[in-house]
């Protein structure tokens, strides 16, 4: 009686504790690794949906000013920089996602959203520019990809 009640007691700890690791598992390592593809995602998307914009860089002038495909664009492409440096902010136990290549570590994340940032300010330019912008531009897209793994559809 006394064996089959330690026997059962092991087999409710064991039951708990398997439950706890899963649990922990699934919040500190498979949620963000979730909720870093669907950012990824997001980028992805606006990398290919702005791409007429950032690819092809306007003279600033009143009329570009209030060109609603570049204020969409660059609007998109810093709140995309600031999600990404947020969620690193807020990523718990970093060392062991970033140990198995999960996300970039910090230096790639920084230099992710300053591309985010230089698309979104390189939208408008000096009219000799124009050029230099775009593969300035185009740079900062090729960057991008490289540091977050991205598939922008040209492979």
């Amino acid at each position: 009686m006394q064996n089959s009640i330690i026997t059962a007691s092991f087999t409710i700890l064991g039951g708990i504790i398997i439950f706890i690791v899963s649990q922990l598992f699934l919040k500190i390592v498979l949620e963000p690794l979730a909720e870093f593809k669907k950012l990824k995602g997001k980028i992805t998307f606006a990398l290919i949906y702005h791409a007429n914009v950032y690819s092809s860089p306007r003279p600033l002038t009143e009329m570009t000013r209030q060109d609603e495909p570049i204020t969409n664009a660059s609007k998109d492409f810093r709140t995309l920089a600031s999600e990404l440096l947020g969620y690193y902010q807020q990523l718990s136990c970093k060392r062991i996602v970033i140990r198995f290549k999960a996300i970039p570590n910090r230096e790639n994340i920084n230099d992710a959203s300053r591309c985010l940032i230089g698309l979104a300010n390189g939208l408008n330019c000096d009219p000799e520019s124009s050029g230099e912008l775009r593969k300035s531009n185009l740079k900062h897209r090729d960057d991008l990809g490289r540091i977050l793994g991205l598939y922008l559809g040209r492979d």
